[in-house]
């Protein structure tokens, strides 16, 4: 799905997809719409075909992209796929989490808006969702709470790719999300390599860093699908073996050991890199403690965390956290050194229960 503006980028991407199909937005007056759009890609189904991908035109794919699409449609045929979770999101967190625990697809978290940079759906559904999203074209315009409001009525199995097979190009928005500051994957690696298959599901607890602070998300449910709700990240603490006071004095030890991390307190704050710690520690701990509920697909599950992955995941907690605060991503970027090494050293000390 494209827009003119983009015709270009989206003849490139369409080369790497094999000669995919380009949609362009059919009305080139007024405000652009993803959704307007979007709905024509998924018409432009092949009816003979048994799934339908939509890809936006500002993506940039993994290698062997099509090979990991077939492979999640031939684990989860029914299922709604997603192939990319934004850094500041709910599914971003359960991304990273998922692939601390070593999984490669993690269930979607549910109601929050659907990641569709990047979806793959049974083309069985594909009619019956564009009935259902029409309507909303007169009032709204972005397709992924729409895709969200679907995949929930109709009670459809939703799943995000871990690491993520697609990232955010770095094109200035064509549908006003400007503001919404730089937008990428929460894990995602150029040419990820994978031994084996395994989906982690019914996460009870998730370790968020959101708007500059620690967040517990915990599962809940409603009508019989799982959602999660927002708690302090202090209920964390006794299900995933880690004692609060313990926390906060090896963060201040840390904070003290150099001037650096001294001066990217100061100049960060208090809250923001003591946040960080925090989430990171327990990204970690939830893995030693056991809490990520992990089921082998095919192949053998390491018995260590894949490096690169988990690297991946962890290098963007501190910049998806600082989303939607007064903390711009410039003045992040000058301590970049400091908050790595403060993601790191959390997660390694909760991976290892200390």
């Amino acid at each position: 799905m494209s827009h003119p503006k983009r015709a270009q980028a989206a003849r490139d991407l369409s080369r790497r997809l094999d000669g995919a199909d380009v949609v362009t937005d059919p009305s080139q007056a007024g405000t652009p719409s993803p959704l307007r759009t979007s709905i024509h890609a998924w018409r432009a189904a092949d009816p003979g075909a048994t799934h339908h991908l939509v890809v936006q035109d500002d993506v940039v794919p993994c290698e062997n992209f099509l090979r990991r699409v077939r492979q999640g449609i031939r684990l989860f045929p029914d299922a709604v796929l997603a192939f990319y979770a934004n850094w500041s999101s709910m599914n971003g967190a359960a991304v990273r989490l998922a692939a601390a625990a070593g999984a490669t697809w993690v269930q979607e978290v549910g109601g929050e808006y659907f990641p569709t940079l990047a979806v793959v759906m049974p083309t069985a559904y594909v009619a019956d969702y564009v009935a259902f999203a029409e309507p909303y074209t007169a009032w709204w315009g972005d397709d992924d709470e729409v895709l969200t409001e679907f995949v929930l009525a109709r009670g459809l199995d939703a799943y995000v790719s871990v690491p993520n097979l697609v990232e955010h190009g770095e094109q200035d928005s064509v549908a006003g999300n400007g503001s919404h500051g730089i937008r990428q994957a929460a894990c995602y690696l150029p040419d990820p390599g994978h031994t084996h298959e395994a989906l982690a599901h019914s996460i009870e607890l998730i370790p968020w860093l959101t708007k500059g602070r620690a967040i517990a998300l915990a599962r809940t449910s409603g009508n019989g699908y799982p959602a999660y709700v927002r708690r302090p990240w202090s209920d964390m603490a006794t299900p995933f073996k880690v004692d609060t006071m313990d926390l906060h004095r090896a963060y201040q030890r840390l904070v003290a050991a150099g001037p650096g991390l001294a001066r990217a307190r100061d100049g960060l704050g208090e809250l923001f890199l003591s946040s960080l710690w925090n989430v990171s520690v327990l990204l970690g701990a939830a893995v030693h403690a056991e809490k990520v509920p992990v089921r082998t697909l095919t192949g053998e599950r390491p018995s260590t965390v894949d490096q690169p992955v988990r690297r991946a995941a962890v290098a963007t907690l501190p910049i998806g956290g600082v989303a939607w605060t007064f903390l711009p991503e410039e003045h992040l970027a000058r301590y970049a050194r400091e908050v790595a090494d403060v993601a790191e050293a959390g997660f390694v000390r909760g991976l290892n229960g200390s």
